[in-house]
């Protein structure tokens, strides 16, 4: 696709856009949040290897997942919003 520096990204590009990202964000980040929340809420003086060891034992490989559809989601409405509004931003910066 060949676009003039002029023109706009077509939004069902960025929809695709946003759902990779999200789904980047979302496999990348999700493990260590489940360690944060396990060392916040379960147990506060457990160390990342106990707490790592806690939630395999409890649920497994998929254990580090919890909560992963609602945490697309926001990612997903996040760089939803991030993708369009860095597209306006900069077709802005191009007219000035």
């Amino acid at each position: 696709m060949n676009l003039r520096e002029d023109q706009k990204i077509p939004a069902f590009y960025l929809m695709p856009a946003a759902s990779i990202v999200a789904m980047a964000n979302t496999t990348l980040v999700m493990p260590f949040d489940c360690l944060k929340t396990h060392m916040e809420k379960v147990n506060p003086t457990s160390t990342y290897a106990q707490a790592a060891k806690a939630i395999y034992n409890k649920g497994g490989l998929l254990g580090f997942f919890t909560g992963v559809r609602l945490r697309f989601i926001l990612y997903f409405t996040t760089s939803l919003f991030t993708v369009n509004l860095i597209e306006f931003l900069e077709g802005i910066l191009k007219r000035t």
